[in-house]
């Protein structure tokens, strides 16, 4: 979803899990080990969150956007390979599936507030720009693949502009041979 728009995805230095940042199409994730009490750790959490006290969902809010991030097991592994998504002693598919588990908990009508509305709202900004959409899909094509059909007008143009030129100057040459 975000690599079709353009936008990298880039391990952060940072150890807070909350502090994700966006600047200049870059996504800056910090990693999460994945283990076997996360889960109940973070459901815990969110757990107090949902208590009638005055405070922000700090991880109610991540287990939201990190579900957004990771809706496919192909998102994980990416996020994996980039080690912001740091698996340990679970099955490597559970990571891609805990943020889905720990998001029904979570009623994203009931969140008070959403912490991560301004970095969204810089995405999807920066998503509405066409041409990087454009540039990315170009960028896309595997090697060893077939030119893309424009290039190859573009080569059959050529081509038949120089076969044209050909003729035309032997015509010539032989005109002015002959007088």
């Amino acid at each position: 979803m975000l690599k079709e728009a353009g936008v990298l995805i880039k391990k952060s230095k940072t150890e807070n899990l909350l502090d994700i940042k966006f600047a200049h199409g870059v996504l800056e994730i910090p990693p999460i080990r994945v283990h076997q009490h996360t889960e109940s750790l973070l459901r815990n959490l969110i757990a107090f969150e949902q208590c009638p006290c005055d405070n922000t969902q700090h991880i109610s809010s991540y287990v939201i956007l990190m579900k957004s991030l990771i809706p496919t097991r192909k998102d994980a592994k990416s996020l994996k390979r980039r080690q912001i998504l740091i698996n340990y002693d679970v099955d490597a598919n559970d990571g891609s599936r805990l943020f889905d588990r720990l998001s029904k908990g979570v009623n994203e009508g009931d969140l008070k507030d959403f912490c991560f509305d301004g970095l969204c709202e810089q995405v999807m900004k920066y998503k509405k720009t066409g041409w990087r959409r454009v540039l990315s899909k170009k960028k896309k094509r595997p090697q060893g693949k077939a030119a893309l059909p424009e290039t190859k007008i573009l080569g059959i143009a050529i081509l038949l502009l120089v076969i044209t030129s050909v003729g035309t100057l032997f015509s010539v040459l032989s005109f002015f041979l002959h007088h």
